[in-house]
């Protein structure tokens, strides 16, 4: 199945583009409901950012020390880690398997974060970002004044996955309260 929209999210250890990124989370969705079957989680290195010189800040590590402890070990296990080029090459093939590059919206908690991001670090590596930017959409502008939806017991807050499940899920519900055609 083809999907218009993916939701995306990344976990970092600083608060500017430039920044290390730790984790990239992605769900493709649609109006017909948020893709049960297709999830993207990717830790990549800290050290091979480090070694492209992405940044990170000591106020950003004390605020990841007081998340859960189930938040943190996200940052060190369980999905694949790569390096940050590799990133790009395994993005690229998600969106190819489940979006058009050309007509994907890709949905953040602001592209001015997520985006911005991952655009310095693919500059870093000499790649691209698998959308077109003119595509970045804002998951705080469309679901403003929507309530949010309630977080089942597995999904895990600052989990990049998780993350952009929630985001595509709220995405969604504010569509169709707003009565905004996906």
């Amino acid at each position: 199945m083809r999907y218009s929209d993916l939701s995306l999210d990344i976990e970092t250890l600083d608060t500017v583009p430039g920044g290390l990124i730790c984790s990239v989370g992605a769900v493709p969705f649609n109006a017909r409901g948020v893709s049960s079957d297709a999830g993207f989680l990717l830790r990549v290195s800290i050290v091979d950012g480090l070694r492209l010189g992405l940044s990170v800040d000591s106020s950003t590590l004390e605020w990841w020390g007081q998340q859960s402890a189930v938040a943190r070990a996200g940052l060190e296990n369980g999905a694949v880690c790569v390096c940050v080029a590799d990133l790009f090459e395994r993005l690229g093939e998600f969106v190819d398997a489940y979006c058009d590059r050309d007509t994907v919206r890709v949905w953040t908690k602001g592209p001015g974060f997520d985006s911005a991001f991952l655009a310095v670090a693919a500059r870093r590596v000499e790649k691209s970002l698998p959308w077109k930017f003119w595509n970045d959409r804002c998951v705080r502008t469309i679901c403003e004044g929507v309530s949010a939806p309630k977080r089942g017991a597995d999904n895990v807050h600052h989990n990049a996955l998780d993350d952009a499940i929630y985001q595509a899920r709220w995405v969604r519900a504010a569509r169709r309260l707003k009565s905004v055609n996906l």
